[in-house]
Order: C-alpha cells, then sequence, then structure tokens
C-alpha cells in the first residue's frame, strides 16, 4: 500500500514549514510500498516557493511540488491534492504543524484493522508560541460518538487526518471552497453522511497555536456566519424545528471553541435549556439520524457543565460581594 502525503501552504513563516517538512521526512514510512510528499503552493511569494524547491532537492521522499497561479483558498488547494495523489493512504498535513514519527503507520495499521472506515482521525498535542508543549486535544473515536459530536462542532482534526483513497473515490466527497473557519467541519459532516469515520485515540500530531489562526480573531458569542449555516442544516435534517432563540442556546452550548460547554459568558436560562432539549430528543427519536444513547450521553453532559459552571457563578459572586 502507497501513502501520498498532502501539504497544501499560503505564505506560511519559512522556518514553521521548514520544521513541519524536516518531521515528514523523518517519519517512518517502512509499512509502506512507497511513499510521496505533495505539495501545493497556492500562490505564496516567489522567496517562499523558491525556499520549498530547495528543500525538495535534498528530501528523501519523492515530492511532488505543484503551484497555483494565485491564491485560490485552502479547499481548493486541498481539492487538487486530492485530485492528484497517487497512493492508498492519503495524509493530510498542515504547513505550520509537526508530524510525529510514527503517524503514518499508527493510521494506516488502524484503517486496515477497520476496514469499514473511509478515515482515520488522531488526537493533537497544543504546541504553545514560546515552544513549549501544552495539552492534548482529544476527539471522540468510533463513527457514532463522532457523528454526535459533529453536531456541535468539528469532531476531527484536519491536520490529523488519514483517507482510505478507494472508499472516498466511491464517496466522491470534496472540499467546499469558501466557507472560512467552517471547510474542515463541513468536510467531516459531509463524508459522516456517507461514510464511516474513526479515530486512533493517540496524538499523532503537534497543533501549533499562533496569533494568526483564524479561530483565534473570532469571539464565541459572534460564531462565523458559516458555523451557524452548519449548525441549523444539522439540526433542520435532525427534524428540529429552529428558530432564532433556539439556535442561539445550541451555539452557546456547543463546545466548537475546545471549551468543555461552549460559551461559558453567555449561559441560556434554564427554561431555554429545556426546551432546547426536549426538541433535540423528540426529533431525533422520530429521524432516528443519531445514536440515540450518544446523543442522550452529549445533551447530558452539557447541561450538567452548565450547572456546574452557574453555581460556580454564584460562589464567586458572593464572595466577591462578601469582600466589599
Amino acid at each position: 500500500m502507497r501513502l501520498s502525503v498532502l501539504l497544501p501552504y499560503f505564505n506560511t513563516p519559512w522556518p514553521l514549514l521548514q520544521a513541519q517538512l524536516d518531521s515528514i521526512a523523518r517519519a517512518d514510512v517502512r509499512d509502506f510500498a512507497g511513499a510521496e510528499l505533495l505539495l501545493v503552493d497556492d500562490g505564496s511569494d516567489a522567496a517562499l516557493a523558491d525556499a520549498v524547491d530547495a528543500w525538495t532537492r535534498m528530501s528523501p521522499w519523492p515530492v511532488r511540488h505543484l503551484h497555483h497561479d494565485g491564491n485560490r483558498g485552502l479547499a481548493n488547494a486541498l481539492n487538487t491534492a486530492m485530485a492528484a495523489a497517487n497512493g492508498d493512504w492519503l495524509a493530510f498535513a498542515d504547513g505550520d504543524d509537526l508530524t510525529h514519527p510514527q503517524r503514518f503507520s499508527v493510521q494506516a495499521a488502524y484503517l486496515s484493522a477497520h476496514p469499514d472506515l473511509v478515515a482515520a482521525g488522531a488526537d493533537m498535542i497544543e504546541l504553545l508560541p514560546d515552544g513549549r508543549r501544552g495539552r492534548c486535544r482529544r476527539f471522540p473515536q468510533d463513527d457514532a460518538g463522532i457523528r454526535v459530536e459533529l453536531l456541535f462542532y468539528c469532531a476531527m482534526a484536519q491536520p490529523a487526518l488519514m483517507l482510505r483513497r478507494a472508499t472516498w473515490e466511491r464517496l466522491d466527497v470534496w472540499r467546499t471552497p469558501g466557507m472560512g473557519m467552517a471547510e474542515d467541519w463541513d468536510f467531516f459532516i459531509r463524508l459522516a453522511e456517507r461514510g464511516r469515520l474513526g479515530s486512533c485515540g493517540v496524538p499523532l500530531v503537534d497543533y501549533r497555536l499562533h496569533p494568526a489562526q483564524m479561530t483565534a480573531a473570532l469571539s464565541p458569542g459572534q460564531p462565523h456566519p458559516a458555523v451557524l449555516a452548519l449548525w441549523r442544516q444539522q439540526l433542520v435534517a435532525m427534524g428540529v424545528a429552529v428558530d432564532d432563540d433556539l439556535l442561539a442556546v445550541h451555539a452557546a452550548l456547543s463546545p466548537y471553541w475546545l471549551w468543555p460547554s461552549g460559551d461559558v459568558a453567555n449561559r441560556p436560562a434554564p427554561q431555554d435549556l429545556e426546551r432546547w432539549r426536549d426538541a433535540l430528543l423528540a426529533a431525533n427519536g422520530v429521524s432516528a439520524r443519531y445514536a440515540a444513547v450518544s446523543l442522550q450521553a452529549r445533551i447530558d453532559y452539557l447541561l450538567t457543565m452548565n450547572r456546574e459552571l452557574t453555581l460556580l457563578d454564584g460562589v464567586i459572586q458572593e464572595r466577591l460581594f462578601d469582600s466589599l
């Protein structure tokens, strides 16, 4: 079985991109019949593309370096890479992250052991701006859990994704341009509607945090329009009669920002929470879009966290009042 690693980039700072390229070059690919690195320059400055070309000439891997005639966006760059890849396994990578040496062999072994899956994800270690490694971002592992979590946030990590090419080609699911920070999430939602997903349950990527990330400049109190659209789309598909108030509750509870209970500064009133819970469970009881046990467990968790945080607020406010 052959491996294709897909890495699009657009003006990624060279020290970060070089570190990622070096980490990929050091990865263990002995279990594969062949491996290639497919780079897509999405209209970067000429100096960066030249630096990448110089690196490719020294690479121990076969490298193909494709170029867009201008910046077409990440979705189009990934579509270009997927269309051009030759491998049986397609592994995605971001230009500013770091790849663990065992990543590709672990994910290919996982997919081989689970032939019903089209894709395998993995957990990620946060790489802090000062270079220290931080917390582990963990994702659900089984298909039912991933599908339910996708109702609330992007429950797989694109920089840690591997696709089984033969199954993906039959499903014919591509990236949708123009969705900004919701592009990854949209891709996984559509992939889950046509195939089965899983995750290895171990960290295989160091995910770099930096101020230039799209999520860094966004407020959880004002979700991106594409994020709101995906929440609404999925609730409607489940059979929920969505209005603005119900959508606001869903947005406040959804851990899209990788917080345990969504927007902690904007917790809904108890009656609004009950209405939201009852609407989701009743609709899913008819449509059976999600595994009932998984959906109930996720809703219970979010409501429990909301109650605990509300009680904590009360304790903090009492202490502040007593100190005056």
